[in-house]
């Protein structure tokens, strides 16, 4: 199981970000918290999210939302200039499961807008919590 929360700090208009995994083998939660901001108000759904300071802040784009159910989001990494590169994609949902026709969609957008394979999604499972 994993969560995210997210809470807008009015102070500086960052987000504060909480994720979460539960550990079944180990019967816990553990969790992670970092912050959020908007580097360029010109383009709101370029973020910059930051966990560890000693961590660089990592670059996420959310490439759709409908504001009600789910975002789609997206994340490259790129190393020695781009020698090494890694591609990071997320259907976030306000539910533990979505409808099929809405995961279709979600994979149809990221094949047109980022060129990412279906294959290559992990599922999460959202299992009870003994």
């Amino acid at each position: 199981n994993v969560e995210a929360q997210y809470s807008l700090k009015d102070s500086d208009g960052s987000v504060c970000v909480t994720n979460r995994e539960y550990n079944a083998k180990e019967r816990k939660w553990k969790s992670i918290a970092g912050r959020a901001t908007v580097p360029d108000p010109e383009k709101p759904a370029k973020l910059l999210v930051k966990f560890k300071s000693y961590i660089p802040a990592g670059d996420y784009r959310v490439l759709w939302t409908d504001y009600e159910q789910m975002a789609l989001v997206y994340s490259e990494v790129s190393l020695l200039r781009g020698m090494f590169r890694w591609k990071y994609a997320w259907i976030l949902a306000r539910t533990p499961t979505l409808p099929e026709e809405l995961i279709e969609m979600a994979f149809e957008q990221f094949e047109k807008e980022i060129q990412l394979d279906r294959q290559k999604f992990q599922e999460t499972l959202h299992l009870p919590i003994e």
